[in-house]
């Protein structure tokens, strides 16, 4: 040691993003498995919360037989949302939706590992970005269910991890043709003027689209319907929140404040963080994603899970700031549900519904802390690299 010099010891925080998640989601899981042993039935379909396979198992077949997709209730989507259940139909119904869900798994595996990497997470952080996903109840909805946000966060996960900006571009487009919610990442390099990015995008779904130009004017009508759809049950976007607080006091009160929230965060965001790019953009916008439109259900917040992994990545760097401690607090409301404590236990409807609405508010209440956290993160990073 050089004489006049001292070694300083930088001591860890007692808590991280990763212990404190995987223990309270680790504590869920056991919860549920001491039921299950209880009851003597593990029930995964119990976690079905909008199962949504069937509608694009029919609307595949009405494409085959040569009709429009959306003659099928409830198929809302874009029309490639149809194509996975397309490339499996011949399966028959229930054998297509097993091997599509494990090739899912497979597939969000290899994605969010890619996408961790791409961040910089260290291996053992990256480990448990996958242990928490596995322990992530709006994931086990969105695998059970059959639901396409899954293979959108495969798509935007490779997207991300993706080094050519071409390829990130493409494959940006074929998770806006699955689902709308990721045109949300098309406006933000609008937004920073990346016109190039832009164009490939905008021309690569022009092209998974153009196939199914004949139907496209019923994917106009469903989008509009879906979009204008509200309710406070099941519904994580901040809008539930909305109408929750203010529906008494007209039709439009509510909507005005939601907007206002919705459009004032992202756009301070993006304000904040002209510079950032990557995997990182990924995780910071994310958020926005599952708090559009008016209704978004349970299994969407699988798309939270790369803010999540940005937080594991802040944490391996300093300790989290307080906006950033607020959005973790809302990724972990997102992914607790008591709803199933009664479920297991063969309680009546009776007795689920109010473990239900209260699970509903957690999830609104999850996804607006999100929101929150994720735009003071913008302020506080700007101002810890300004320090630096």
């Amino acid at each position: 040691m050089v004489q006049g010099t001292e070694t300083v010891k930088i001591a860890k925080p007692a808590w991280t993003p990763l212990g404190v998640t995987a223990t309270l989601f680790a504590a869920q899981a056991a919860i549920y498995a001491i039921l299950a042993a209880a009851t003597g039935a593990l029930r995964f379909r119990m976690f079905e919360i909008g199962n949504d396979f069937h509608y694009f198992y029919d609307a595949a077949g009405e494409w085959l037989a040569g009709r429009s997709p959306y003659q099928v209730d409830n198929f809302v989507t874009p029309p490639p949302g149809m194509v996975p259940a397309l490339t499996v139909h011949w399966l028959g119904m229930e054998r297509a939706q097993a091997v599509l869900t494990a090739v899912t798994i497979a597939l969000l595996v290899i994605a969010l590992w890619c996408f961790a990497a791409a961040l910089g997470l260290k291996t053992r952080n990256r480990w448990g970005l996958l242990g928490v996903a596995a322990l992530f109840v709006p994931a086990w909805m969105s695998l059970n269910g059959g639901n396409l946000d899954a293979l959108m966060l495969v798509l935007l996960a490779f997207a991300y991890a993706a080094r050519p900006r071409a390829a990130r571009a493409v494959l940006l487009a074929a998770s806006v043709v699955l689902k709308m919610y990721s045109a949300l990442l098309v406006m933000v390099w609008a937004l920073r003027r990346r016109w190039r990015m832009v164009a490939i995008a905008a021309v690569a779904c022009a092209v998974l689209l153009l196939p199914f130009w004949r139907v496209l004017p019923g994917m106009v009508e469903a989008l509009l319907t879906r979009a204008g759809r509200g309710g406070e049950l099941y519904n994580i976007s901040p809008a539930a929140l909305a109408v929750l607080v203010l529906r008494g006091l007209g039709p439009w009160l509510w909507k005005i404040v939601y907007a206002a929230f919705w459009c004032g965060t992202f756009g301070y965001t993006v304000g904040r963080s002209r510079t950032m790019e990557g995997a990182e953009e990924l995780g910071t916008y994310a958020p926005w994603m599952i708090a559009a439109p008016l209704f978004v259900h349970y299994y969407c917040a699988i798309l939270a899970l790369p803010a999540f992994a940005l937080l594991m990545k802040v944490s391996q760097e300093r300790p989290l700031a307080r906006a950033e401690w607020l959005a973790l607090s809302g990724f972990l409301l997102l992914g607790i549900h008591p709803e199933f404590v009664p479920a297991y236990m063969g309680y009546t409807e009776v007795a689920y519904w109010p473990v239900t609405v209260v699970s509903s508010i957690m999830g609104g209440v999850g996804t607006t802390l999100l929101v929150i956290g994720m735009t003071g993160r913008a302020r506080s990073a700007r101002e810890i690299a300004a320090d630096a």
